[in-house]
């Protein structure tokens, strides 16, 4: 497994949790899969994080997460916060996790789809927003196919950065 089956695995990990009924704020990867040494037989720590799991209890929240485990049937080890909890980080796993990425919608994209060529734009202190409007900050280079973060594909023609992109 390389990192773009981990991500295409967390975006059906959500899908399965949001048509249960949960809207998702954010999902966090962390461990062995954001610090480069995870092996083929890794799991993935996510932690999940949704004003839903509000007034619900572990094992609530436990059976809705495994729920949605069962569904995409891969190695996902979840933990579900509300983000007041997340934010206030009295649990361990907020003190390992808080360090990982932020897994936003992901569109992966092959080069030979796009017509306008892209490379990942160089870290610089103000956003640029491509032509094509996909905010360059937020384009990962994975060889043949680009991960572009789907929050910051313009829905117009207004060049201006995704909330996330500020």
């Amino acid at each position: 497994m390389d990192k773009k089956t981990v991500l295409e695995i967390v975006a059906r990990f959500r899908k399965a949790l949001e048509e249960s009924g949960f809207c998702i704020d954010r999902i966090v990867l962390y461990g062995s899969w954001v610090t480069d040494t995870a092996l083929e037989s890794s799991d993935i720590d996510l932690v999940v994080i949704s004003r839903d799991f509000a007034g619900k209890g572990l094992w609530e929240r436990n059976e809705a997460l495994a729920a949605a485990v069962y569904e995409v049937f891969e190695p996902i080890e979840a933990v579900a916060f509300t983000p007041e909890e997340w934010q206030r980080g009295d649990s361990m796993i907020c003190h390992f996790a808080r360090n990982g990425e932020v897994i936003r919608r992901v569109l992966v994209l092959s080069r030979d789809s796009l017509s306008v060529p892209l490379t990942p734009a160089q870290p610089k202190p103000r956003v640029q927003i491509r032509p094509n409007g996909i905010c360059s900050s937020n384009i990962s280079d994975m060889g043949k196919d680009l991960l572009i973060n789907a929050d910051c594909l313009l829905r117009d023609v207004l060049p201006i950065p995704c909330g996330f992109c500020k």
